[in-house]
């Protein structure tokens, strides 16, 4: 049993390794979508409690994850959930729709998705390596299923 166990969460635990080393990494140099809860919301609105699974749905799926309106939490909106957690915050990989999680992808949609004309000018004025729209979470699925299998 230790071994099937260990053979699981092995993997898992050295992509959550590795995303933590390449996330301070690339932080230190500027490159990447980063949040940052500190910051206000300006256009997305945080969801009300009877409404996290059909928000977390549309907005991973804004985000460039694989993930359909089904507002229940089902197996794909479970695996998109982990692949987001992987990448945005890899010490809690649990899959489930929690505050921490909403409020990371509120905060990451509302920086590069949902930004009107103004900010997206700005922005590539002073950030060199600017991501473009949904491409974050199209890289992060594709590291994210190379390392969990």
């Amino acid at each position: 049993m230790t071994k099937l166990v260990s053979e699981i969460f092995s993997p898992l635990c050295a992509a959550a390794s590795y995303a933590q080393h390449c996330s301070l990494q690339t932080t230190e140099s500027g490159v990447g979508a980063w949040y940052d809860l500190s910051k206000p919301l300006t256009k997305v609105t945080l969801p009300a409690a009877s409404r996290e699974v059909p928000w977390v749905q549309i907005n991973l799926a804004k985000y460039g994850y694989p993930c359909q309106l089904t507002n229940i939490v089902d197996t794909g909106t479970t695996r998109a959930v982990k692949a987001f957690q992987l990448h945005c915050r890899p010490t809690n990989i649990s899959g489930e729709i929690d505050t921490e999680t909403i409020r990371i992808l509120a905060s990451l949609v509302d920086r590069y998705i949902d930004k009107d004309d103004k900010d997206d000018k700005k922005e590539e004025k002073h950030e060199a390596s600017a991501i473009p729209r949904k491409a974050a979470g199209g890289l992060c699925q594709q590291a994210t299923s190379c390392s969990l299998q």
